[in-house]
């Protein structure tokens, strides 16, 4: 017998969500394996190119268990309460656990060792890493792209030499830097996004190590195999990261202007689509977006940020901005605009794919105001009609080729929060539908019982006991 506590059965199954079963969320679910022995508690599944392990150490009495990790959502639960696990017979386990004061036990399908894959041999040295190459992992998921339109952007590049984290979908590029990886050629690995959900991140040390075929990467008691692609080839992201040497436009958002305007960019109304908003680098820096072509234009000036350079009027993807800001980046470099726009920091460059500049809103009169300067959060306000439109840039604008990063559009786009929100309510759901079929099970079994007892009632009354 295994016992495991159902909050740890409640971790597994959404780490194996957020993992293996991150291309395919309607596939079948992994196979997993329990097995305790006198070094602990080790769970492990593999699916893909992809390995996930889970070791507890503490010696235990020897016992294993496999069967398919959807039947982890039957006891899972929020709670330190164990479940205890056991294969009763041939092809047949058990799980017994409390739900609150009523005992409940369910079965389920057990299959043999001979069935599971065999996790990856672990390498033989873990170098150490700061705990931010693990943000920088979860960061490298969201700018990933869809493995079915082009397998490689679906890929993490870790580069030895330059001990960098790269990511890209075609559209936006993440290059991270700063991290002593143990080797010096660059390897794709799969993604991880697991690694983007603080509430299932791992805790602990993190170490980094390489076999022939697999880079593993350690995190507290979590390990990771991830199958090195050796067929897919890499975008040459060197091609479209502009030299500094090009640069004839720059942003400096305030730190103020950046929290201001990454907190209105969600409520701001764009059109539909690509979702194009302006940033006016002339004079005063600005921004502005409209839902519809001749809906109201929404601006705001960001006073306390500085631009220098040509003026450039700037035509940008809401999503990209607000990844941007998210990201922490405050610095912009600019060479044209419909040429990549580049946000900058010390270990780290953003690049994204400007829109058409002829979409840029150019400055109205007749404007919904973001209030940047106000302390609390910003709002939308209608504009003083004596107030000048922002001056407009003394350059000529450029003319658009629609340039565009080879690969596939954006595949989550700016309603990320919304999806994280959606997909915690669906697994809430989830669970409130797995209780109530266990519920459902214990009523019947309940009347079940009741009706017994009514027949045999029913039969005493009916017996001759003056006989």
């Amino acid at each position: 017998m295994i016992e495991i506590p159902r909050c740890l059965a409640r971790q597994l199954r959404a780490v194996l969500r957020r993992t293996l079963m991150d291309l395919e969320p309607r596939g079948a679910w992994p196979l997993v394996l329990f097995q305790a022995d006198e070094s602990g508690l080790t769970v492990h599944a593999v699916q893909g190119d992809l390995g996930v392990r889970y070791h507890e150490p503490g010696p235990r009495s020897p016992e294993t268990i496999a069967f398919r990790s959807s039947m982890l959502a039957e006891f899972e639960g929020r709670t330190e309460q164990p479940v205890a696990l056991e294969e009763v017979s041939a092809g047949k386990g058990q799980a017994r656990w409390s739900d609150g004061a009523v005992p409940r036990i369910t079965e389920f399908e057990t299959v043999t060792l001979d069935n599971i894959p065999a996790f990856p041999a672990l390498p033989k040295r873990f170098t150490p890493l700061p705990v931010g190459f693990l943000r920088a992992l979860g960061e490298a998921a969201q700018s990933t792209g869809l493995v079915s339109q082009r397998p490689a952007v679906a890929r993490v590049l870790l580069g030895g030499k330059a001990g960098e984290v790269v990511a890209t979908d075609g559209r936006q590029l993440l290059v991270q830097r700063g991290f002593p990886l143990p080797w010096q050629e660059e390897v794709l690995v799969p993604r991880l996004p697991v690694l983007s959900h603080l509430d299932l991140a791992p805790e602990g040390p993190v170490g980094l190590g390489r076999s022939n075929d697999h880079v593993t990467l350690r995190a507290g008691p979590w390990t990771f195999a991830l199958a090195i692609d050796r067929a897919s080839r890499f975008p040459n992201v060197g091609a479209v990261i502009p030299k500094s040497a090009a640069v004839t436009s720059a942003l400096q958002l305030h730190p103020e202007d950046a929290a201001c305007l990454a907190a209105a960019l969600p409520k701001v109304p764009v059109r539909e689509g690509d979702a194009p908003v302006t940033l006016d680098l002339g004079g005063r820096v600005g921004f502005r977006a409209r839902a519809e072509d001749q809906g109201p234009v929404t601006e705001a000036v960001l006073s306390r940020s500085t631009a220098s350079g040509q003026p450039v009027r700037l035509c940008l993807d809401r999503r990209h901005l607000l990844r941007a800001l998210k990201l922490g980046f405050t610095e912009l470099a600019v060479v044209s605009p419909d040429k990549p726009l580049a946000w900058r920091d010390p270990d780290r460059i953003f690049i994204c794919m400007p829109l058409d500049p002829k979409a840029a809103l150019p400055p109205q009169a007749d404007v919904l105001r973001i209030e940047s300067m106000a302390d609390t959060a910003p709002t939308l306000s209608p504009p003083e009609r004596s107030d000048p439109p922002m001056p407009e840039p003394s350059t000529t604008e450029r003319s658009t080729d629609n340039h565009r990063l080879p690969g596939p559009p954006d595949r989550n786009g700016g309603l990320e929060e919304l999806i994280v929100e959606a997909d915690a309510l669906r697994g809430l759901l989830g669970e409130a539908a797995a209780r109530t079929t266990r519920l459902l099970g214990a009523l019947k079994q309940h009347r079940r019982q009741a009706r017994a007892v009514q027949a045999a009632m029913a039969s005493l009354r009916d017996l001759d006991l003056a006989r």
